[in-house]
């Protein structure tokens, strides 16, 4: 076996160890606080595959245009970008590796905040700890460290919008975090940092139209929990 096969086999590895462990750590949790009520909702929510084809569009189609408007602005601006589109053929693992995120994330932590708080409120918190998170894998780039945590709430808040659509269904909310990283590997290749500030500014560009339409609920419903 090639070094480069072991490398890519052990940073596959840790990415799945540090996803599941927020999945561990939420049921960890759940049992020691005899949160069974809990337990039974965010288990539904994992059965659950609650979607329209509005919903399954705009999971897989905000990042996509989030990501190919990027890519415009890095062309017209006259840097260059390089495309790996073979990173698409990860995806299935892309996707299982975010499900254990999203069970942690969104599945436990973002229904708890959102009983104390508005939906927009909620998401920018969550979206900090997401952030900070992440941050040992970024620590050495400061510069990246940073556009991620300025990104971050904004991912959040198009999240909950579609986990308040979707009534809470982790699948697919799963699907809009596996989407946009797929194109993450497909377009962060070279000027990483320029690539990925020019998709902070689209992606709070995407939030401000969802926030003029819905507000900071995210939602037309009268009631912002995630039930239902």
């Amino acid at each position: 076996m090639s070094t480069l096969h072991v490398s890519v086999g052990i940073q596959i590895l840790l990415f799945l160890l540090g996803s599941y462990g927020i999945s561990i750590a939420t049921f960890i949790t759940l049992r020691s606080f005899h949160l069974t009520e809990e337990t039974h909702e965010l288990i539904n929510r994992l059965k659950t595959w609650r979607n329209t084809p509005m919903n399954l569009l705009a999971s897989i189609g905000i990042p996509t245009v989030i990501w190919l408007s990027t890519a415009l602005i890095v062309y017209f601006v006259g840097s260059t970008i390089n495309a790996s589109w073979i990173s698409f053929a990860a995806f299935p693992i892309i996707y299982i590796t975010n499900l254990g995120e999203e069970v942690g994330w969104r599945g436990f932590a973002l229904p708890r905040l959102l009983k104390s708080y508005q939906p927009l409120n909620a998401s920018v918190i969550l979206g900090m700890v997401w952030g900070a998170f992440h941050f040992p894998l970024y620590w050495q780039r400061p510069l990246f460290a940073i556009l991620f945590l300025a990104f971050t709430p904004a991912l959040s808040i198009i999240i909950t919008w579609l986990f308040l659509r979707s009534k809470g269904s982790i699948l697919l909310i799963t699907l809009v975090h596996a989407t946009y990283n797929a194109w993450v590997q497909v377009f962060l290749t070279t000027n990483s940092e320029l690539i990925m500030a020019i998709s902070v500014g689209v992606s709070w560009m995407v939030v401000i139209i969802l926030l003029t339409r819905y507000g900071i609920r995210l939602s037309n419903s009268p009631g912002s929990s995630s039930e239902g």
